[in-house]
């Protein structure tokens, strides 16, 4: 058996929100892709670091604007 390891670009994002009763919340992610043959651009080319990495920025922007709910409101909600 072959084990192969792709190159991992990631990033790690932290927000800081409030929930809709008002309650403060901290959340953070990471959010990563690997450079590997099947991890390819529009054109056919293999990504590079730079392109992974611009995807991962607008990736993290959208994760920040999102909402966030609390626990409290997520069990009041079920």
């Amino acid at each position: 058996m072959t084990i192969i390891r792709f190159i991992e670009v990631s990033m790690r994002a932290e927000k800081s929100v409030k929930c809709q009763c008002g309650k403060r919340l901290k959340r953070s992610k990471t959010f990563c892709q690997t450079i590997n043959p099947f991890n390819k651009r529009e054109d056919g080319a293999i990504k590079e670091r730079d392109d992974i990495y611009r995807e991962l920025v607008v990736e993290v922007k959208q994760w920040k604007t999102e909402p966030e709910t609390c626990t409290q409101c997520e069990e009041k909600a079920l």
